[in-house]
């Protein structure tokens, strides 16, 4: 919740400095992003698309994952 609040309040920041505000790589790291459910990654992209910064089609999206956090399961669900 506190990354989608930070969103909304920092997106301007972005959206003015760059030349396209259109996305081709989105990388999730630091820390342990493979810790959150990928429906919290897929609410952290929609929210970047809804204030204005467009997620390609063809976007390269990566995640850090720690071995010891995913499962085969989840790396489905990510996919």
């Amino acid at each position: 919740d506190l990354v989608l609040k930070e969103i909304d309040e920092r997106h301007s920041h972005f959206t003015g400095a760059l030349d396209s505000s259109r996305i081709d790589t989105l990388y999730f790291g630091g820390g342990t992003p493979s810790l959150l459910n990928p429906d919290d990654i897929v609410a952290i992209i929609k929210k970047l698309n809804n204030v204005g910064l467009e997620i390609s089609q063809e976007a390269e999206i990566t995640i850090e994952i720690n071995p010891g956090t995913i499962s085969p399961k989840k790396l489905d669900l990510y996919r």
